[in-house]
């Protein structure tokens, strides 16, 4: 088949523009579904491809995650407390003392977007491990590539849909009836939502309030906007072990759950 044409998808029998990678209804890559009109048989029943690949266990992700993740919210909460005492000297005149508050707790200051980073980082090592082993589950293809599923999170814009996007797909496929897409959703909504109702909120202060009042509300709210945060976090920590159990239950059906466990699991993604 020349990239030009359309193929079918052998496993659906969708038919796809000769560009695409990946089939648009089941999301197999072309080269393990791309199939001639000659391969085809007139009787058909859709399926999924056969397991294929190794499964490794991501389990050691999902703990480096967590720990990450808790991390990243006692660092948080240590900067916002210097940035409310921060605040506090501003409000009260002192602007030197404010500015020296500062600069000896830059380090600290400077190391929760580090961890933010951090978190993504190991996020994005825990999801990728999960799209790779869905084809040894034999639970089919992800929309993306497994490399693709580890730079989604780093791109600004897209990642807003696709950290929850991503793991809501994953727990579809490993259990159709499972209901965490409301835990994803609640999660999404406490981190995502609160930023932007803050980031309103400080600019109304700014533009008809006095410094002082800026200053106090910037001061009180952005403690509130991340303990809301923070409660999103771990409603997703919740989900990402509940996903944890569901692959492992599925490996060892499967007989793969022992096999994987001698397997390192720091390979790169």
């Amino acid at each position: 088949m020349s990239g030009s044409e359309q193929w079918v998808c052998r496993y659906c029998r969708s038919v796809n523009v000769g560009r695409a990678d990946r089939c648009y209804r089941c999301h197999t890559p072309r080269e393990v579904a791309g199939a001639t009109p000659e391969e085809l048989t007139v009787h058909h029943e859709e399926s999924v491809p056969e397991a294929t690949g190794s499964y490794q266990s991501s389990e050691l992700r999902a703990v480096a995650l967590t720990v990450a993740t808790v991390v990243l919210i006692l660092g948080t909460i240590v900067g916002l407390w210097i940035a409310v005492q921060v605040d506090q000297l501003r409000i009260a005149g002192q602007g030197d003392a404010a500015d020296q508050l500062v600069a000896d707790r830059l380090p600290v200051l400077a190391s929760v977007p580090l961890l933010s980073v951090l978190a993504l980082i190991t996020y994005a090592l825990w999801i990728s491990r999960l799209i790779e082993n869905l084809p040894a589950l034999g639970l089919g293809y992800s929309r993306v590539s497994p490399r693709w599923a580890f730079y989604e999170p780093f791109i600004p814009g897209r990642n807003l849909y696709s950290l929850p996007a991503r793991t809501a797909e994953v727990v579809r496929k490993l259990d159709q009836r499972a209901r965490e897409n409301v835990l994803i959703g609640l999660a999404w909504a406490l981190v995502v939502v609160p930023i932007p109702l803050f980031a309103i909120v400080v600019r109304l202060a700014y533009f008809f309030g006095s410094s002082a009042d800026f200053l106090e509300i910037a001061g009180f709210g952005a403690p509130v906007v991340f303990a809301f945060q923070s409660v999103g976090l771990m409603v997703a920590l919740f989900v990402v072990w509940h996903v944890e159990a569901l692959q492992r239950a599925k490996a060892d059906s499967l007989g793969l759950g022992a096999a994987a466990a001698g397997r390192s699991d720091a390979a790169p993604p």
